[in-house]
């Protein structure tokens, strides 16, 4: 009956991804999805704030890019 509810014909056939929790605790300590979200407690949080960090140092390396450091402007000024 486990197996036909989501759509397989054997229970042999299920797989990770079919695995959701109905409470939050669950989600967390069996790290799966809670049931109708793509949401793991703990997990999802981390890659959102690797991602993050990705982001925060791609735009640092950028804006170091398009800025001159301002002692670097005063002797480009003073040569002139």
């Amino acid at each position: 009956m486990l197996a036909r509810a989501c759509g397989k014909t054997n229970i042999h056939s299920l797989e990770p991804e079919d695995l959701c929790a109905l409470t939050t605790e669950a989600a967390a300590m069996a790290k799966v999805p809670l049931a109708g979200t793509n949401y793991i407690p703990g997990v999802t949080e981390d890659r959102m704030l690797s991602r993050l960090d990705e982001l925060v140092a791609h735009q640092a390396q950028q804006d170091a890019l398009q800025h001159v450091a301002p002692g670097e402007a005063h002797l480009e000024t003073a040569g002139e």
